[in-house]
């Protein structure tokens, strides 16, 4: 619980408690580096939850993330923007998606 209220204060700038969410699904997520270098790669594993917030509510931070927008499913499966890890939360076998 604790984590979730820290995750929900550092990506959307507003501390929620876990009860706010509803577990959505795991992912896995692999990259061939890491934070600090090339040296070893990186496996995370994602616990999702969806939360209903206003956009009104939420203090996006700008440490990790330099810009944001607001995107229809539709458009976020469409986009080349996208990283394939995001977009894997919202295609139509979500949350089948995972270990």
């Amino acid at each position: 619980e604790a984590a979730f209220a820290r995750l929900t204060q550092a990506e959307l700038g507003v501390r929620l408690p876990l009860a706010a969410g509803t577990f959505y699904g795991v992912w896995q997520h692999f990259y061939d580096d890491n934070f600090s270098g090339e040296d070893f790669s990186t496996h995370y594993i994602v616990l999702g939850f969806r939360l209903r917030v206003t956009e009104s509510d939420l203090r996006l931070p700008d440490a990790q993330h330099g810009s944001y927008r607001w995107l229809t499913p539709e458009q976020l499966l469409a986009s080349d923007n996208v990283h394939e890890n995001s977009r894997a939360y919202f295609l139509p076998d979500a949350p089948a998606v995972g270990l």
